[in-house]
């Protein structure tokens, strides 16, 4: 950029930081990934057959309506002191825990549209060859489910990982809380943000060739 004095010496004291924040980002984005990818499998296959599963569309489609930034501010703001005498959650706490709620969304609606893909042959096959109930979904359901659900769930946890960066705004030390601090203290206003889109570029484009290898794999694997 003409006229700009770059200087990215100054952002040498703060490599420890710049790795927390980037430490704290990979931890949000893997364990909300993982426990609403967890909870959500749960109702999506609970949406196919239990009682009450008309409400469960209504709550699921609710939560997928809500933007993530409000549902962050809703999680952090609940007033758990006051109605169940529970300390507040820890903006971590809070920010896991809201993109947990929305992973677990997609998750639910993904697994049982995937379910309800598993070809009726298939499951007429299995149980004309003495396959109990359990074994329809060992062998049959899930697998089939599963290469249905990936592509889905790989480009939601990329997009989870792009995303954690809005728990920097209820004090979440993630690596652009750290960057914003940083650019106060280092008084420069580009370095340390080309210094994070690098690290958000380290972090998802390995993880996208990655899974997107497991995904292949995947889907040549027999049934």
């Amino acid at each position: 950029m003409v006229g700009y004095d770059w200087n990215f010496d100054v952002l040498t004291p703060f490599w420890g930081a710049f790795l927390r924040g980037t430490a704290v980002t990979i931890a949000l984005s893997v364990g909300s990934f993982i426990l609403g990818t967890i909870v959500g499998t749960a109702c999506g296959a609970a949406l196919r057959s239990v009682p009450g599963a008309r409400v469960l569309f209504i709550i699921n489609d609710c939560v997928r309506a809500v933007p993530p930034l409000v549902l962050l501010f809703l999680v952090h703001y609940f007033p758990t002191s006051a109605l169940f005498g529970l300390p507040p959650p820890s903006p971590f706490l809070s920010a896991l825990l809201a993109f947990a709620i929305a992973q677990a969304a997609y998750t639910a609606d993904i697994t049982r549209s995937a379910i309800n893909q598993v070809p009726r042959s298939l499951l007429d096959g299995g149980l004309a060859i003495g396959l109990r109930h359990r074994d329809l979904w060992r062998y049959i359901v899930i697998p089939h489910a599963v290469r249905q659900m990936l592509p889905a769930q790989i480009a939601f946890f990329i997009g989870i990982v792009r995303l954690s960066n809005l728990a920097s705004v209820i004090g979440c030390q993630e690596v652009v809380f750290v960057g914003r601090v940083i650019s106060a203290q280092a008084f420069r206003s580009l370095e340390p943000w080309i210094l994070i889109a690098g690290i958000y570029i380290a972090l998802i484009v390995p993880l996208t060739v990655l899974l997107r290898e497991f995904e292949a794999k995947l889907m040549k694997a027999p049934l």
